[in-house]
């Protein structure tokens, strides 16, 4: 189903680049089509548009845990509990 979001939410993004929810969105689809770089890349544009951006951090922690990059992953997860102390996912 996200598949199908692709391409809409590039031209999104494209016409909207300052939108951290498209690229936010568009990390997501990219993750459910297995396209990992660059889910990781819209996960980075969405916390450079909005540093704040609490399911960003949580995903980018869980992407880099499946790279075998726990410390950047527990970075990701514990700025998320800052941003939403009580996200019990994030601990």
């Amino acid at each position: 189903m996200l598949h199908a979001a692709l391409e809409p939410l590039g031209r999104a993004g494209a016409l909207d680049p300052e939108r951290a929810w498209i690229r936010y969105n568009l990390a997501v689809a990219y993750g459910d089509k297995g396209l990992t770089g660059k889910a990781r890349q819209a996960l980075l544009a969405t916390l450079e548009l909005d540093p704040d951006y609490r399911d960003a951090h949580f995903n980018l922690g869980v992407l880099l845990a499946a790279e075998e990059d726990y410390a950047g992953a527990a970075r990701h997860f514990a700025r998320a509990r800052e941003i939403d102390p009580v996200d019990h996912a994030a601990r």
